[in-house]
């Protein structure tokens, strides 16, 4: 039986050289990220793999601020829902972040939101769920975020 197909959903535009792409695993253990008032300066997620970790890749610069931790109680616990803040321009700069699972919102971790600001969803429907992330960094600041999701 073939993999469900894999659906990347991302917002924002970065530059390609901080490009990365966690691929796709059984669910989501733990994200990992720093941040300032500038905005996100570093992620990584941990996964669940037939019942082992695995380590998703590290992305920014880590040790710019204090590194907090979100661990999720994986298969019960699971990310229903990202949000965030974007700073339009060349590049994009994501404010904040956001991820509500099925049990409690976390966040929101990044800069102050200022007007110029622009909000962004990405709900995760039932029958879908989050894979694995996706993104782009310039230096220490994110650029893009997204999603990777599957049935």
């Amino acid at each position: 039986m073939a993999a469900p197909p894999l659906v990347p959903i991302v917002v924002g535009r970065g530059a390609a050289s901080g490009d990365w792409d966690d691929g796709s695993h059984t669910g989501v253990k733990q994200i990992c990220l720093e941040f300032d008032d500038a905005g996100i300066n570093f992620f990584q997620a941990f996964y669940i793999d037939i019942d082992q970790t695995k380590e998703g890749s590290k992305n920014g610069t880590q040790g710019v601020t204090e590194l907090v931790m979100i661990p999720l109680d994986f298969p019960g616990e699971y990310i229903t829902n990202v949000s965030g803040y974007i700073i339009p321009g060349q590049p994009t700069t994501v404010r904040s972040l956001t991820f509500k699972t099925n049990r409690t919102p976390y966040g929101p971790y990044g800069g102050r939101t200022l007007n110029q600001d622009i909000p962004f969803e990405i709900p995760i429907d039932g029958r879908f769920r989050i894979v694995g992330f996706r993104g782009a960094f310039s230096g220490n600041i994110l650029n893009a975020f997204g999603v990777n999701i599957s049935q």
